[in-house]
């Protein structure tokens, strides 16, 4: 496995990206990534197995054993999907617990730790949030409902992305100083990866798996959650503010919290170039189709590779992949605007 890795990321992966790379700006000295500050061997495998192989076994287990997010599901989908939610909570706060006792410091300082808060945060509070509604006599089927879904969404990554800024070394300061000093580059670089980015998973990847169970003919969960709002029996003030608030997060607040928790921390926690490539990717299907519709997995970790590449690409600058995930979110933001007013 060891020479697997590391031929594979020597003679094949690495020859390729650095044929792609950007070049190497004043930013990339001043405020470098560091990939290898944890052993891929030690610290990776155990951030690997707390950050996606459990959660990866469990979610084809309860979708393909237990029928989650079907109509057969053994013991009805909101408790599988309760269950598989505290099997993923308790993974990752072993995970956290474990590279923090190993070292603090450093836990916090290369970002890994915004990861954990990632999974932990969004849903603790989701939990105290959905127990207060409760308690209020709001259920799923409330008006206001998505609008709590969203915002709390919203609140959780914000105090994840103010954790990440305030700990993590020289973050903040390499995406000011991009934007400030190679915006030009940042732009270019941004739309032609938006376009391909587009290109591969709103047109290729439809084109080969066309009449496919794995074809985008049907929505997504995610995606679906995400449209209710918008639907025309809504009142259309109630559309326009649930618009804005899709926008908020999709656009200003998911894919910045996204980028840094799934790439900056990612790749510090794995310690290894090409096998956090893969395994990023894997994990943004996952987070994806937590619900259990995996038959669109391969669409997100089609999406995730991308990115992926083009933090390498980048030299590790979460500002490329951050605003091209955003760029993209636009688009599909505005396809869905289209067609919903």
């Amino acid at each position: 496995m060891k020479s697997f890795f590391n031929t594979g990321f020597n003679n094949y992966l690495k020859p390729f990206l650095a044929k792609l790379q950007l070049p190497l700006r004043k930013v990339n000295q001043d405020y470098s990534y560091r990939f290898y500050l944890y052993s891929w061997k030690t610290e990776g495998m155990i951030f690997l197995t707390t950050a996606l192989l459990i959660p990866f076994l469990f979610l084809f287990i309860f979708r393909f054993a237990l029928k989650m997010s079907t109509d057969a599901s053994v013991i009805g989908n909101s408790y599988l999907q309760l269950i598989y939610w505290a099997i993923t909570l308790v993974s990752s706060t072993v995970g956290f617990y474990q590279f923090y006792q190993r070292d603090k410091q450093l836990f916090l300082r290369s970002g890994t730790f915004v990861f954990y808060c990632f999974i932990i945060v969004p849903n603790l509070i989701s939990f105290v949030i959905i127990l207060i509604a409760s308690l209020a006599g709001v259920d799923n089927n409330s008006p206001i409902a998505p609008f709590l879904t969203i915002w709390t969404q919203i609140l959780a990554e914000v105090l994840v992305l103010y954790l990440a800024f305030h700990y993590t070394t020289n973050l903040k300061n390499r995406i000011l100083t991009t934007l400030k000093e190679n915006w030009v580059m940042v732009l270019i670089v941004v739309i032609i990866s938006a376009a391909v980015f587009f290109g591969l998973v709103q047109g290729a990847y439809q084109a080969i798996f066309k009449n496919t169970p794995l074809s985008l003919n049907n929505q997504s969960n995610n995606q679906q959650g995400l449209e209710d709002g918008l639907e025309g029996f809504h009142p259309l003030v109630y559309r326009i503010f649930y618009a804005f608030s899709l926008f908020v997060l999709t656009i200003l607040v998911a894919p910045l919290c996204e980028e840094i928790a799934t790439r900056n921390a990612w790749f510090a926690g794995v310690g290894n170039k090409t096998l956090g490539l893969i395994t990023t990717a894997l994990f943004f299907g996952i987070l994806h189709t937590q619900t259990g519709d995996v038959e669109h997995i391969l669409n997100y970790v089609l999406a995730g590779l991308i990115l992926g590449s083009i933090f390498l690409i980048s030299r590790g600058n979460v500002t490329y992949d951050w605003l091209t995930h955003a760029t993209y979110n636009l688009i599909v933001l505005i396809v869905m605007f289209s067609q919903k007013f």
